[in-house]
Protein backbone atom coordinates (compact mmCIF):
# COMPACT_ATOMS: atom_id res chain seq x y z
CA UNK A 1 0.00 0.00 0.00
CA UNK A 2 1.21 3.51 -0.83
CA UNK A 3 0.80 4.95 2.66
CA UNK A 4 1.70 8.53 1.70
CA UNK A 5 -1.04 8.47 -0.92
CA UNK A 6 -3.64 6.72 1.23
CA UNK A 7 -3.07 8.83 4.37
CA UNK A 8 -1.69 12.18 3.19
CA UNK A 9 -0.76 14.99 5.53
CA UNK A 10 -3.79 17.16 6.33
CA UNK A 11 -3.77 20.55 8.00
CA UNK A 12 -6.44 21.00 10.72
CA UNK A 13 -8.34 23.47 8.56
CA UNK A 14 -8.59 20.83 5.83
CA UNK A 15 -10.33 18.53 8.30
CA UNK A 16 -12.83 21.09 9.58
CA UNK A 17 -15.31 20.87 6.67
CA UNK A 18 -15.99 17.22 7.48
CA UNK A 19 -16.51 18.09 11.14
CA UNK A 20 -18.87 20.93 10.16
CA UNK A 21 -20.85 18.65 7.86
CA UNK A 22 -21.13 15.95 10.55
CA UNK A 23 -22.35 18.39 13.23
CA UNK A 24 -24.75 20.12 10.85
CA UNK A 25 -26.33 16.79 10.01
CA UNK A 26 -26.31 15.12 13.42
CA UNK A 27 -26.40 17.98 15.95
CA UNK A 28 -27.96 21.02 14.24
CA UNK A 29 -29.37 22.31 17.55
CA UNK A 30 -25.83 22.36 19.04
CA UNK A 31 -26.77 20.21 22.04
CA UNK A 32 -23.95 20.12 24.59
CA UNK A 33 -22.43 17.82 25.50
CA UNK A 34 -22.64 16.33 22.02
CA UNK A 35 -24.89 13.21 22.33
CA UNK A 36 -22.23 11.16 20.60
CA UNK A 37 -23.15 7.72 21.87
CA UNK A 38 -26.71 8.11 20.60
CA UNK A 39 -25.50 9.48 17.26
CA UNK A 40 -23.08 6.59 16.80
CA UNK A 41 -25.65 3.93 17.64
CA UNK A 42 -28.88 5.31 16.21
CA UNK A 43 -27.80 7.67 13.42
CA UNK A 44 -24.67 5.93 12.14
CA UNK A 45 -25.83 2.40 12.96
CA UNK A 46 -22.54 1.46 14.63
CA UNK A 47 -22.57 -0.92 17.60
CA UNK A 48 -20.70 0.22 20.72
CA UNK A 49 -19.23 -2.89 22.33
CA UNK A 50 -17.57 -2.87 25.79
CA UNK A 51 -14.73 -5.42 25.91
CA UNK A 52 -13.26 -6.62 29.19
CA UNK A 53 -9.49 -6.14 29.37
CA UNK A 54 -9.17 -4.66 25.88
CA UNK A 55 -6.61 -2.02 26.83
CA UNK A 56 -4.29 -4.56 28.46
CA UNK A 57 -4.65 -6.82 25.43
CA UNK A 58 -3.91 -4.38 22.61
CA UNK A 59 -2.49 -1.30 24.44
CA UNK A 60 -5.32 0.80 23.09
CA UNK A 61 -8.60 1.91 24.64
CA UNK A 62 -10.63 1.10 21.54
CA UNK A 63 -10.80 0.47 17.81
CA UNK A 64 -13.32 0.40 15.00
CA UNK A 65 -13.65 -2.73 12.85
CA UNK A 66 -12.56 -2.55 9.23
CA UNK A 67 -16.16 -2.75 8.01
CA UNK A 68 -16.94 0.29 10.20
CA UNK A 69 -19.90 -1.38 11.91
CA UNK A 70 -18.55 -1.83 15.45
CA UNK A 71 -16.56 0.23 17.92
CA UNK A 72 -14.97 -1.85 20.66
CA UNK A 73 -13.99 0.02 23.83
CA UNK A 74 -12.32 -1.19 27.00
CA UNK A 75 -15.12 -2.03 29.44
CA UNK A 76 -13.53 -0.30 32.42
CA UNK A 77 -13.17 2.92 30.43
CA UNK A 78 -16.78 2.62 29.25
CA UNK A 79 -18.10 2.21 32.79
CA UNK A 80 -15.78 4.38 34.86
CA UNK A 81 -14.31 7.14 32.71
CA UNK A 82 -17.08 8.85 30.70
CA UNK A 83 -14.90 11.64 29.28
CA UNK A 84 -12.32 9.18 28.00
CA UNK A 85 -15.07 6.95 26.63
CA UNK A 86 -16.58 9.87 24.71
CA UNK A 87 -13.15 10.83 23.39
CA UNK A 88 -12.57 7.26 22.20
CA UNK A 89 -15.90 7.23 20.34
CA UNK A 90 -15.10 10.60 18.74
CA UNK A 91 -11.63 9.39 17.77
CA UNK A 92 -13.06 6.31 16.04
CA UNK A 93 -15.68 8.45 14.30
CA UNK A 94 -12.71 10.50 13.11
CA UNK A 95 -11.32 7.38 11.45
CA UNK A 96 -14.74 6.76 9.90
CA UNK A 97 -14.88 10.25 8.42
CA UNK A 98 -11.25 10.58 7.35
CA UNK A 99 -9.98 7.07 6.69
CA UNK A 100 -12.98 5.06 5.49
CA UNK A 101 -11.24 3.92 2.32
CA UNK A 102 -8.21 2.68 4.28
CA UNK A 103 -10.28 0.69 6.77
CA UNK A 104 -12.55 -0.80 4.14
CA UNK A 105 -9.52 -2.10 2.26
CA UNK A 106 -8.77 -4.32 5.29
CA UNK A 107 -10.59 -7.37 6.67
CA UNK A 108 -10.16 -7.38 10.45
CA UNK A 109 -12.91 -7.55 13.05
CA UNK A 110 -11.06 -8.86 16.10
CA UNK A 111 -8.71 -7.06 18.45
CA UNK A 112 -5.86 -9.31 17.39
CA UNK A 113 -6.58 -8.59 13.73
CA UNK A 114 -6.57 -4.85 14.42
CA UNK A 115 -3.25 -5.13 16.24
CA UNK A 116 -1.63 -7.04 13.36
CA UNK A 117 -2.83 -4.36 10.91
CA UNK A 118 -1.59 -1.48 13.06
CA UNK A 119 1.84 -3.08 13.32
CA UNK A 120 2.02 -3.20 9.52
CA UNK A 121 1.74 0.59 9.24
CA UNK A 122 4.98 2.62 9.24
CA UNK A 123 5.42 4.54 12.50
CA UNK A 124 5.29 8.00 10.94
CA UNK A 125 2.11 7.15 9.03
CA UNK A 126 0.48 5.65 12.12
CA UNK A 127 1.25 8.82 14.09
CA UNK A 128 -0.35 10.83 11.28
CA UNK A 129 -3.40 8.54 11.23
CA UNK A 130 -3.91 8.97 14.96
CA UNK A 131 -3.21 12.71 14.98
CA UNK A 132 -5.85 13.26 12.30
CA UNK A 133 -8.42 11.24 14.25
CA UNK A 134 -7.56 13.22 17.40
CA UNK A 135 -7.98 16.50 15.54
CA UNK A 136 -11.47 15.66 14.36
CA UNK A 137 -12.36 14.20 17.78
CA UNK A 138 -11.52 17.53 19.37
CA UNK A 139 -13.41 19.48 16.73
CA UNK A 140 -16.50 17.29 17.15
CA UNK A 141 -16.62 17.32 20.94
CA UNK A 142 -15.46 20.91 21.39
CA UNK A 143 -16.57 22.85 18.29
CA UNK A 144 -14.85 26.22 17.97
CA UNK A 145 -17.92 28.53 17.97
CA UNK A 146 -19.36 26.98 21.15
CA UNK A 147 -15.91 26.88 22.75
CA UNK A 148 -15.37 30.59 22.15
CA UNK A 149 -18.83 31.46 23.45
CA UNK A 150 -18.52 29.46 26.65
CA UNK A 151 -14.94 30.55 27.31
CA UNK A 152 -15.98 34.20 27.13
CA UNK A 153 -18.95 33.48 29.41
CA UNK A 154 -16.93 31.62 32.05
CA UNK A 155 -14.11 34.18 32.09
CA UNK A 156 -16.69 36.97 32.40
CA UNK A 157 -18.32 35.27 35.38
CA UNK A 158 -14.93 34.84 37.02
CA UNK A 159 -14.24 38.56 36.67
CA UNK A 160 -17.64 39.37 38.13
CA UNK A 161 -16.65 37.36 41.19
CA UNK A 162 -13.25 38.97 41.56
CA UNK A 163 -11.30 36.12 39.97
CA UNK A 164 -8.86 36.28 37.07
CA UNK A 165 -8.43 33.83 34.22
CA UNK A 166 -4.66 34.07 34.52
CA UNK A 167 -4.82 32.99 38.15
CA UNK A 168 -7.57 30.37 37.80
CA UNK A 169 -7.10 28.41 34.53
CA UNK A 170 -7.78 25.04 36.15
CA UNK A 171 -11.15 26.32 37.40
CA UNK A 172 -12.03 27.44 33.87
CA UNK A 173 -11.02 24.09 32.40
CA UNK A 174 -13.06 22.17 34.99
CA UNK A 175 -16.18 24.28 34.48
CA UNK A 176 -15.99 24.01 30.71
CA UNK A 177 -15.18 20.30 30.75
CA UNK A 178 -18.61 19.67 32.28
CA UNK A 179 -20.29 21.69 29.52
CA UNK A 180 -18.63 19.71 26.73
CA UNK A 181 -18.32 16.33 28.44
CA UNK A 182 -14.55 16.12 27.98
CA UNK A 183 -11.53 16.21 30.26
CA UNK A 184 -10.12 19.54 31.51
CA UNK A 185 -6.96 18.85 29.48
CA UNK A 186 -9.09 18.58 26.33
CA UNK A 187 -10.42 22.08 26.97
CA UNK A 188 -6.92 23.43 27.50
CA UNK A 189 -5.69 21.93 24.23
CA UNK A 190 -8.80 23.02 22.32
CA UNK A 191 -8.42 26.63 23.47
CA UNK A 192 -4.81 26.59 22.32
CA UNK A 193 -5.43 24.79 19.04
CA UNK A 194 -8.28 27.12 18.11
CA UNK A 195 -6.14 30.16 18.88
CA UNK A 196 -8.47 31.34 21.65
CA UNK A 197 -6.17 31.22 24.66
CA UNK A 198 -2.82 29.84 25.78
CA UNK A 199 -2.54 28.35 29.22
CA UNK A 200 -1.31 31.28 31.38
CA UNK A 201 1.27 28.99 33.00
CA UNK A 202 2.97 28.39 29.65
CA UNK A 203 4.31 31.94 29.49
Amino acid sequence: MDWEKEIPYLRPEAIRPQEDEFLTEHNPEVVLPLPLEQIVEFRLGINNVPVHGLQDRIQSVGYITSDLTEINVDQEVTERFPARYRWTLAHEVGHLLLHRHVYESQSFRTADGWKVWIRSIPDNIYRRLEAQANTIASQLLVPAPALAEHFEDVVGKLKANGLNWNDSPDMVYRIMSKVFGVSPDSIMYALRNEGLAEDPRSH
